[in-house]
């Protein structure tokens, strides 16, 4: 009978370190815990995507600050006038708004799609006075200029500068003023971005 014991507790003890080894053979195949290759893979391009995705969301939110939303203006035309219509407008009890520029002044370029969109979006009549013969060229299409340096003006300039004492000393473009009653009551000498143009409609009774 103790011999039999003895068997059994041998028994027992053989079959603990065979579930030992067995636990311990388990334990080794276990896969590592970590991201795998692919998995990594795919959370960086994820990443990516959502980096692209906001930068196209910023750059069209800054976008709409500087230029403001996106309003088909394909069928606008400005209303061109002359120097005299300009000056008959500016003496005129009616305020207009008068748009100064030449199509080959490159901010007047920038300027005038801003000044589009603002006369479409708020059914704006402006009025174009296009200061390109407004001083004389030579043959080759180059300014000419006195024995003092100065610009030579037309006849047209000539009227232009004694419409407004603004414009005494020369004029650049682009001007968004505003004329009435024989003066500019309020005006722009040059590019701005669209807020400050709205600014002076605002300020001027044009939009709300």
């Amino acid at each position: 009978m103790k011999k039999k014991e003895v068997s059994k507790k041998d028994n027992t003890k053989e079959t603990k370190k065979k579930e030992e080894k067995d636990i311990k053979k388990e334990t080794k195949k276990e896969p590592k815990k970590g991201l795998t290759k692919e998995t990594k893979e795919k959370i960086f391009k994820g990443v990516g995507i959502v980096l692209v995705v906001a930068l196209i969301v910023g750059f069209a939110y800054w976008t709409s600050l500087s230029y403001g939303e996106n309003i088909d203006t394909s069928s606008f035309e400005f209303t061109y006038i002359d120097v005299d219509k300009y000056i008959e407008y500016m003496n005129d009890s009616e305020a207009r708004i008068i748009y100064v520029a030449k199509p080959d002044c490159t901010f007047c370029q920038q300027e005038t799609p801003i000044v589009k969109r603002l006369a479409v979006k708020y059914d704006l009549p402006i009025y174009y006075l296009d200061t390109t013969n407004f001083l004389e060229h030579d043959d080759e299409g180059n300014v000419k200029y006195d024995d003092e340096g100065n610009a030579i003006k037309t006849e047209t300039g000539n009227k232009f500068v004694a419409s407004a004492p603004e414009y005494e000393k020369g004029w650049g473009t682009p001007n968004t003023i505003i004329v009435k009653d024989g003066k500019i009551v309020d005006g722009v000498y040059q590019y701005v971005p669209e807020d400050q143009l709205k600014t002076l409609l605002k300020n001027n009774g044009f939009i709300k």
